[in-house]
């Protein structure tokens, strides 16, 4: 049984560079372009595709949270006592007091209960259009 095996793996190594060398030789009659496009499948860099999936992720995921971000620090530079406001808690309240780091809202204004809480709570401003505060004067 042995020298069976071995007369077979010899065989197969036999058959395998036959194989290796007709692909050479294919190869070498085909010309540089072909030995080239077969380097490079689909023919595309994959430099060239990480560049895109950058560029992708960056106009997808990036540039949205820095719209968001500016928005943010935006109505927070414009809050001034008197805005209505929501928290992130959902509690609505009227800005009597800004501080560096903190709010101070009238959340009722029959008792003039107020609280306190961290700038970064802040979630809206729920400031009424111009037009029904004019109204509200009236």
């Amino acid at each position: 049984m042995s020298v069976l095996t071995a007369s077979a793996l010899a065989w197969a190594d036999e058959v395998a560079t036959e194989a290796a060398a007709a692909v050479d030789t294919a190869a070498a009659e085909a010309g540089p372009a072909a030995q080239e496009a077969a380097k490079q499948p689909g023919g595309m860099n994959p430099i060239f595709m990480m560049v895109i999936l950058l560029v992708a992720m960056y106009f997808l995921m990036i540039a949205p949270q820095r719209k968001q971000k500016k928005q943010r620090e935006q109505m927070m530079a414009a809050l001034k006592e008197g805005d209505r406001i929501m928290t992130q808690s959902g509690v609505y309240g009227t800005v009597r007091k800004i501080k560096e780091d903190s709010v101070r809202l009238m959340i009722d204004d029959q008792n003039k209960t107020t609280i306190e809480i961290s700038k970064n709570a802040v979630a809206m401003v729920i400031n009424p259009p111009e037009a029904e505060k004019a109204e509200e004067k009236k």
